[in-house]
């Protein structure tokens, strides 16, 4: 093999490496942000949650940050394939209103101004960051997360919503769904559709017994 096949296959297996570290870092974004929450005070109950859309990833070495602090994740902390990782004030589930945390952070999240939440790869490389507040689009509330849509640019404020929109509630009756799925509840058959549903029922049953 002479040194120009040498050197190609150097710079391919280079460009490789940037192609799944660059999918790695693309792969994770802010999903869902509890900045006000009203069960407990924000000292405790503050949190926010990541996706990984990619391969399983071990973050440590990564750090979380919002607009005026960081925080590195200095042990081993693995997200799944499609997992979701939550970050917050307090892992004490008897304190934060009930969040089950994965790591805490001890910056504040702002609540009138609003903030900025980010995810750095070791490098400090910004993978995603969400910048929610007045004048950003974002929705907002106490008492209730801010969601990713899950469509669209997850930096825009419209592709996010009002977790009372969504309708679950988590702990002690803060609206959100820390690591789970920003999906609607499903919602209860109304009693006209009971009443209905029960007299078909009884039709059927009559007409076998005839």
């Amino acid at each position: 093999m002479n040194d120009s096949m040498k050197t190609r296959i150097c710079m391919f297996v280079f460009c490789l490496l940037l192609v799944c570290a660059h999918s790695a870092r693309a792969s994770l974004i802010v999903n869902e942000i509890m900045y006000d929450p009203s069960a407990v005070s924000d000292a405790y109950g503050e949190w926010f949650e990541i996706f990984n859309s990619g391969a399983a990833l071990d973050l440590q070495g990564y750090s979380i940050a919002d607009s005026g602090a960081s925080k590195m994740i200095n042990e081993s902390l693995v997200i799944g394939s499609d997992g979701y990782l939550v970050f917050g004030r307090n892992s004490d589930m008897n304190m934060n209103g009930g969040v089950s945390v994965a790591y805490t952070f001890t910056f504040s999240l702002g609540n009138t101004t609003g903030d900025t939440v980010s995810i750095l790869d070791p490098n400090g490389i910004q993978i995603n960051s969400v910048t929610y507040g007045p004048g950003t689009g974002f929705p907002s509330g106490t008492g209730a997360s801010l969601c990713f849509s899950g469509l669209g640019d997850n930096s825009q404020g419209a592709n996010w919503l009002n977790a009372k929109d969504i309708g679950i509630t988590y702990g002690l009756g803060d609206y959100g769904t820390p690591g789970a799925p920003n999906i609607a509840a499903v919602p209860e058959p109304s009693s006209l559709f009971l009443v209905v549903s029960g007299l078909a029922g009884l039709l059927v049953t009559v007409r076998r017994r005839k």
